[in-house]
């Protein structure tokens, strides 16, 4: 004899079909409990108002629980969780879901992070600076969706860049440093377009937007500035954006430059048409190599190359010369954030 429990809709219906020929109906948010004998057929027990399954005998409630909060920067944070029991049916997903409300539930952001028992760990991204979130471990089977305790933090606000009036003519006001450097000299951190997080190596494979467009590659806008795909917009919840490349073609055509070194890094002090300057450091780029050529710079923009699907648009320059360029949408490159 197997004990069970069938729930569905709510208010006027909760459970509406046919197990071996037997229908059943009841009002409100109810749940029915019975048992099939050996002939499969189901004898309705009684009806229940709490969510207990029982299944082979076994309650098919999960457990899981979820990890302490740590590597709390502006834009992200990892946390992860442990299901440490699949209540008897298989663990189909698992991951955290956050929310800058109480009680996130997989309605709101989530990880997705395997299946199965264990352990796991999640980062959490597109987070917004000095901002305070809630997050929950959830573990799904075909019969629950459970969640772990409840923990909060609140990222920083690290970014802190300075704002650089270099005086061009459409008022665009550039950032004193890269995303994710500390000083104007810093390399920063590096992106492939259109992706918010950092890699440890950049290929045409591990490139998120690789999908089933044209060239392998999916469309997510010819011009990603102050969207999802936008990595300073996000970081800094829409406070600066990535250049677009009429932004980056002011700069070069606008102002003066001079290939220089600042603090031991070698780059390009621009001096706008007021005399205020920003510093550029050649922090060249990333793909499947380990070394940086630091007499090249490349720096993204958010426009894509209408000619090469696979292609973007960017700021480049060696110390001879500097121009709008195009490259591979996977490469990894710093980004030089603005102000319209």
């Amino acid at each position: 004899m197997r004990n069970f429990k069938v729930f569905a809709c709510v208010i006027a219906l909760v459970f509406c079909g046919t197990i071996n020929s037997l229908q059943a109906q009841t009002n409100g948010t109810k749940y029915l409990r019975g048992d099939v004998n050996e002939d499969n057929q189901i004898n309705i027990l009684d009806v229940m108002s709490v969510v207990d399954i029982i299944y082979n005998g076994q309650p098919t409630i999960i457990t899981v629980t979820t990890a302490e909060v740590t590597d709390i920067i502006d834009y992200s944070a990892v946390c992860g969780g442990n299901v440490t029991d699949n209540g008897g049916m298989d663990v189909l997903a698992r991951g955290v879901c956050w929310s800058t409300v109480e009680n996130p539930t997989v309605a709101d952001n989530i990880t997705s992070d395997g299946s199965g028992l264990g352990e796991f760990t999640s980062t959490m991204t597109g987070l917004t600076g000095s901002t305070t979130y809630y997050v929950r471990a959830y573990a799904i089977n075909n019969a629950d969706t459970a969640y772990g305790e409840q923990k909060v933090f609140t990222t920083d606000n690290s970014y802190n860049y300075q704002i650089v009036d270099l005086g061009l003519p459409s008022g665009t006001l550039w950032a004193d440093r890269n995303i994710g450097a500390t000083a104007p000299e810093g390399y920063g951190d590096y992106y492939a377009w259109g992706e918010t997080h950092t890699k440890a190596v950049y290929t045409e494979s591990n490139y998120d937007p690789l999908g089933d467009g044209y060239n392998g590659y999916d469309y997510i806008g010819t011009n990603i500035q102050g969207t999802q795909y936008d990595v300073a917009y996000v970081q800094t919840g829409g406070e600066w954006k990535m250049p677009s490349i009429t932004q980056i073609e002011e700069i070069i055509y606008n102002c003066e430059w001079e290939w220089t070194t600042l603090n031991g890094e070698n780059g390009y002090m621009v001096t706008g048409p007021n005399g205020n300057t920003c510093f550029f450091p050649a922090a060249d780029g990333l793909s499947d190599k380990e070394d940086i050529d630091t007499y090249y710079g490349f720096y993204w923009s958010g426009t894509w190359d209408e000619d090469y699907m696979d292609h973007a648009l960017g700021l480049f320059f060696y110390s001879q010369i500097r121009y709008r360029g195009s490259t591979y949408k996977y490469y990894g490159q710093p980004i030089r954030a603005v102000k319209n």
